[in-house]
């Protein structure tokens, strides 16, 4: 169940910026994900190749993550979320993690990071600490997007 709501949410969610420059970058990737199921790490792993940048602000890696948590899991997510991300602000490169929660919605949370590039962002994902959060995703039926995003303005 938990593949299959995974793989429902990167079809049916995973969105792409309007920004051109995101968009060219990740369309590849996110077809990719409809055509065959491919991980969804190994799809932004494969951006994270041809990512490159003009300015300063274009070279740092930016995400946006939506998780969609049952009710009776929400407490054991913040938790395991909350330790996670104490590792994850100490990697080298990690400029800012954050977690959100809208006001109206039940079930939803969005954490925001940034890394100082897509390097960082590659060590980022195959570190423990994240395989850790992915467990718990994967045992809780915790449906999961990713965008990448770019700065506009």
């Amino acid at each position: 169940m938990a593949r299959s709501a995974l793989v429902l949410a990167l079809i049916g969610l995973v969105t792409v910026s309007a920004a051109p420059r995101v968009s060219q970058l990740f369309s590849e990737e996110l077809q990719g994900i409809a055509a065959y199921g491919g991980s969804l790490t190994e799809q932004l792993l494969g951006a994270l190749s041809r990512h490159g940048g003009g300015d300063e602000k274009e070279k740092t890696f930016n995400i946006v993550v939506k998780y969609i948590v049952p009710g009776h899991v929400q407490e054991k997510f913040i938790e395991t979320w909350k330790d996670v991300a104490e590792d994850v602000r100490e990697e080298k490169g990690n400029n800012d993690l954050r977690l959100w929660k809208p006001l109206l919605d039940n079930v939803l949370f969005i954490a925001t990071g940034e890394w100082e590039s897509p390097e960082a962002f590659k060590q980022h994902t195959k570190s423990e600490h994240v395989k850790e959060l992915a467990e718990l995703v994967q045992d809780e039926d915790i449906v999961v997007s990713i965008t990448p995003v770019a700065p506009i303005a």
